[in-house]
């Protein structure tokens, strides 16, 4: 049963949406003063991770208040989703508000310069030297990592979030890899579906292959296109399992490098 609001109900609420907006505001401006810091210091992943793992831990426990307030409301278990997103919502607005007043320190997220610099002086100055010569009988995908493989520490392979051609690239030639002594692939995917991959048996992933409905791979691709605002868009469900199937099949492991909840999304 829905309980009418009381006021403290109300103080309540607009206190959670003031220190969701408060926490995402002082992460921007740590993301500011990082690229600041920059131009003069030695700066890595873990400055940035630091903070956002404390807006994850903050964000998270702003949540569970908001929870606990709507179960108390009586909102049913099935709209909290959307209340949630409500808060969320009225934050969003409240932030852009703050933007358009501190145009400065959105700019200064925005500008990269002070990190290309950064990276180029703390981290390449004695970085291996890239030796891209391709033979002219280079006709296939195969036959070009292998000779990337073979005269460079490693490639990197770019990707269009909404299309799974990359993905199919490297699963297509696990084999090829393997060979080149390759023992350790870098991946960007959210974290909640590549602890599922991952944690999923050889026989587990072929079994979810094999039993994969029509439907459930139109559904994977209009959700991929939802996440990428494309009209259209791969079945990247799919193509994740090709992916870790023919990884651990050859015995090479799949590191994550995306970030990690609340942070990720804002």
């Amino acid at each position: 049963m829905t309980v009418q609001p009381t006021e403290e109900d109300y103080e309540k609420a607009k206190e959670l949406v003031e220190a969701l907006t408060l926490t995402r505001i002082e992460l921007l401006k740590t993301y500011a003063a990082l690229n600041e810091k920059a131009k003069t210091e030695k700066i890595t992943a873990d400055d940035y991770n630091r903070a956002e793992k404390e807006l994850n831990e903050r964000t998270w426990a702003i949540r569970k208040d908001v929870s606990e307030l709507l179960d108390k409301l009586g909102i049913p278990t099935t709209d909290n989703t959307e209340q949630l997103k409500n808060f969320s919502g009225i934050s969003n607005d409240r932030i852009e508000k703050w933007k358009s007043v501190n145009p400065e320190i959105i700019e200064a997220i925005a500008n990269v310069k002070n990190l290309d610099d950064a990276f180029r002086r703390d981290y390449l100055t004695n970085s291996p030297q890239k030796n891209l010569t391709i033979p002219e009988n280079t006709d296939t995908p195969e036959k070009l990592l292998a000779t990337l493989l073979q005269n460079n520490t490693g490639v990197a392979i770019g990707d269009w979030h909404s299309k799974t051609d990359s993905i199919y690239l490297i699963h297509n030639n696990m084999k090829t890899l393997k060979n080149a002594g390759v023992d350790t692939i870098y991946l960007e995917l959210d974290e909640p579906s590549f602890s599922n991959f991952k944690l999923m048996s050889i026989a587990e992933l072929q079994d979810k292959l094999n039993n994969r409905t029509p439907e459930e791979r139109k559904r994977s691709a209009e959700i991929n296109a939802k996440n990428n605002h494309t009209k259209e868009a791969d079945d990247d469900f799919g193509a994740n399992l090709h992916l870790f199937l023919s990884a651990k099949e050859n015995g090479i492991n799949i590191v994550n490098i995306d970030k990690i909840g609340s942070a990720r999304v804002f």
